[in-house]
């Protein structure tokens, strides 16, 4: 499927990064991406000038926050040319790109940096061709790592093709967003309190029978 369709198809993959995990998961990208048959190119976003981002068609980003919901050191030249509000409307028309976003929700603006990048691209004028990841190193960034790789291939040889981008099933999209999960219905919610109340019920005060002739 992917090796007829996509073959030699260029992608850019972009990485703002404090602690490693981020170019280490773009790293792990650039491998499946040769592997399917696109030819990838990876860098730092503060060296989007060098490997040419403005003139890209087909972008995958992997950005942490730090500080106060900011983007890393490896990704604020980045920011600091793309927020400026004198580029013109539309003027990254034309452009595809997918985030993955990595953040703790245990500090405040959960992944910000992906997040003020994400909207900034599409006020330029950029189309997601796949659903921004959001994960979550309090709980382990693999529960959105995971399905947001696996994911993300379909989308990208869709983007490529121009076919439309396959539809994600709800629960994974809820999950990429990093949304928690839906409440138990009312009745399950019941049968747990039930549960509960059993398994901490007054153990028995009957004394346990023991074998004749066994010591104490």
């Amino acid at each position: 499927f992917f090796f007829g369709l996509c073959a030699m198809a260029p992608v850019l993959f972009l990485y703002g990064t404090e602690k490693g995990n981020a170019q280490g998961i773009c790293e792990e990208l650039i491998k499946d991406a040769k592997d399917k048959g696109f030819e990838p190119t990876v860098d730092k976003l503060n060296n989007y000038e060098k490997v040419g981002f403005g003139e890209a068609s087909l972008v995958i980003m992997v950005c942490s926050t730090t500080g106060e919901g900011e983007p890393p050191e490896s990704a604020r030249k980045f920011w600091r040319w793309l927020k400026k509000k004198t580029h013109p409307e539309g003027m990254l028309k034309g452009l595809r790109y997918a985030m993955l976003g990595l953040g703790d929700t245990n500090y405040s603006k959960f992944c910000n940096g992906a997040k003020m990048i994400d909207q900034r691209l599409l006020e330029l004028g950029a189309e997601r061709f796949f659903n921004t990841g959001c994960a979550d190193d309090g709980v382990g960034l693999e529960v959105v790592v995971e399905p947001w790789r696996t994911h993300l291939w379909p989308a990208l040889a869709a983007a490529v093709s121009g076919a439309p981008p396959p539809e994600l099933p709800a629960d994974v999209a809820a999950t990429l967003s990093g949304a928690p999960p839906p409440a138990p219905p009312a009745e399950a919610k019941d049968e747990a309190k039930d549960e509960a109340k059993q398994e901490t019920s007054p153990a028995s005060t009957e004394e346990p029978e023991c074998s004749q002739g066994q010591g104490p």
